[in-house]
């Protein structure tokens, strides 16, 4: 069927709309997550015979009949990076795949577009203030909410965050060990359950810390290089927790910052920000890719077109060397839940 309805000029026009348009929906029916699991597998599945490490970047939404995906990977037999455009039937259940796509990779599409470094983030480096790119927050930091010795280098960083961001923060520890003692067991996958144990260390370390499950490292010490990201959900709705996406992420590092970008589906740029001890809190944006506010920014918190996206912060280190971003961020969802929270995990 698809082979019929894309031509390769509408193919162009299909890719922008996958890449480029999502509907502003809140992400608050656990419908839309089922959906789009089932869109990610069942299109990551039908690309079998053409593409090797397949991953999947799905339309939230869709459009009223199909579910929508750009699938990327390797072409088969080869090292050469190639897209598949995939349509799910919504009433079926079934996928479809056109042909292979020469598109750009996703370093040089980066390359090719306004870069976002452009407007630089906060240094993730120890260094003065006057150094920052980004300037402190106009509210002075509160005392330090976890333990350890928080120098002037650690205080610095915290001024760059409003304080309904250190807030949130601070409270990130509770909220992640609470879910996780109340979520404990069951079948996980390697994946999830590394996702909880690095979750799990991260939030342990804001108590001092530093026996138990996982090496913790800063997350400055993490390789630049783009590779494989996945998002992990825990305590949404009635799931315990969750797979959420596969993805590309990139990370960029010189003598003054290490900036981590989501490439695939969702956008986020975030800037690390060394706390105490081995501990790094994280700040950045979320975005959609037509959106040009992509670095944080306390006055103005929120997206202009679209408030479910916006400033983004949470703690961030390397967890037996794979990097982790924990956060407990809820844009976009509606009403708050207290046992929500979110990792990040970006392969070695």
């Amino acid at each position: 069927m698809i082979r019929h309805l894309l031509s390769l000029a509408a193919a162009s026009s299909v890719l922008a709309t996958l890449v480029l348009s999502v509907p502003a929906h809140a992400a608050s029916d656990e419908a839309w997550v089922e959906f789009r699991t089932a869109v990610d597998a069942a299109c990551t599945k039908a690309t079998v015979g053409l593409l090797d490490d397949a991953a999947a970047t799905v339309d939230p939404f869709g459009s009223e009949s199909y579910g929508l995906a750009l699938v990327t990977g390797a072409a088969k037999g080869s090292s050469r990076r190639a897209s598949v455009i995939c349509v799910y039937d919504k009433k079926t259940k079934e996928a479809e795949v056109g042909g292979i796509l020469d598109l750009p990779s996703p370093d040089a599409a980066t390359a090719a577009a306004p870069a976002p470094s452009a407007r630089p983030l906060p240094s993730a480096a120890v260094e003065a203030p006057s150094a920052r790119p980004l300037p402190a927050a106009a509210d002075a930091p509160a005392d330090y909410p976890f333990k350890g010795d928080c120098d002037d280098a650690c205080r610095t960083n915290l001024a760059v965050l409003v304080d309904a961001d250190r807030r949130q923060i601070a409270a990130l520890p509770d909220q992640v060990l609470q879910t996780l003692a109340e979520t404990r067991g069951g079948d996980e996958t390697s994946g999830i359950a590394f996702a909880r144990m690095a979750a799990e260390r991260l939030a342990r370390a804001t108590a001092g810390e530093t026996g138990g499950e996982g090496a913790l490292k800063p997350a400055g010490a993490v390789a630049a290089g783009t590779r494989a990201c996945t998002v992990y959900w825990f305590g949404f709705l009635d799931k315990p927790s969750q797979k959420v996406g596969s993805h590309r992420c990139k990370i960029d590092k010189d003598e003054t910052e290490v900036r981590v970008t989501k490439l695939t589906g969702d956008g986020l740029t975030a800037q690390f920000l060394p706390l105490a001890g081995d501990l790094s809190a994280y700040a950045g944006r979320s975005y959609l890719a037509e959106q040009t506010e992509r670095d944080y920014d306390g006055k103005h918190p929120d997206n202009e077109e679209n408030a479910n996206f916006g400033n983004k912060v949470g703690l961030a280190g390397l967890v037996d060397d794979q990097l982790a971003l924990v956060s407990i961020d809820e844009r976009g969802m509606s009403p708050q839940d207290p046992t929500f929270f979110e990792v990040i995990v970006v392969d070695r």
